[in-house]
């Protein structure tokens, strides 16, 4: 079941605003957030919670970040435990006989990524 299919089976409709392609909209969705005219926030990229931080807000819709963790920031989370899968992935392909395991995690600056190195580092993989 999708987003827009729990959303509509409430009479919701879902807005969507991608604000990685399109900095610019991401002052328009604030401006939305901020004139009441939703009744809450799905945010799948951490970067529009600092825009909104750096505005004195109040009354803002609940908001559920979803996909990143963002521990500067008291909400609601979905995401996964990124250190404990990718120790576990590492794992599993070494007993599956894999020497070389390269990692890939994304930008240093989101914490996801740090904890996937995190875990890559933890396994038996570090130092080959």
């Amino acid at each position: 079941m999708t987003l827009n299919n729990v959303a509509a089976e409430q009479e919701y409709m879902v807005l969507i605003g991608d604000c990685k392609h399109y900095k610019k909209q991401q002052y328009t969705l604030i401006d939305i957030f901020i004139s009441q005219q939703i009744d809450g926030i799905v945010l799948l990229n951490a970067d529009i919670l600092f825009s909104l931080a750096n505005r004195k807000l109040k009354n803002l819709p609940p908001i559920v970040v979803a996909n990143e963790f963002v521990p500067e920031f008291n909400l609601t989370t979905i995401n996964i435990d990124n250190l404990t899968y990718s120790f576990n992935a590492i794992n599993y392909l070494q007993k599956l006989g894999h020497k070389y395991i390269p990692c890939i995690t994304g930008p240093e600056t989101i914490l996801s990524c740090q904890y996937r190195l995190q875990g890559y580092h933890s396994s038996d993989t570090a130092g080959r």
